[in-house]
């Protein structure tokens, strides 16, 4: 369920969840190499069965904005030894479209 400021995912068949509320601030008028390397992707990968198709994309510069999380639950029992304490870097973007071949 997503509704401004807030979003959950709720995982029933081994009872996972997650639930953020936030806020988003302002633009990053600057991106470090790693938002570069998360966020400028120009390949999308397609698994048809047997077979993974690789298709160029191109899209325009992503927009990113910082984020203040004013709370989180995060309960993947399965993913524990991977999701311990606070995420590292939290940003939003609402995202751009895209123009695949």
């Amino acid at each position: 369920m997503r509704r401004e400021g807030s979003f959950q995912s709720r995982n029933t068949p081994y009872s996972e969840e997650l639930r953020v509320d936030y806020s988003v601030g302002d633009k990053c008028a600057e991106k470090s190499p790693l938002d570069l390397r998360l966020t400028e992707r120009y390949a999308l990968f397609q698994d048809s069965g047997s077979t993974l198709h690789s298709y160029a994309i191109h899209h325009a510069e992503w927009p990113i904005f910082r984020v203040k999380i004013d709370n989180l639950r995060l309960d993947y029992s399965r993913f524990n030894p991977l999701l311990s304490g606070s995420p590292d870097k939290v940003q939003y973007s609402p995202g751009v479209s895209v123009l695949a071949w």
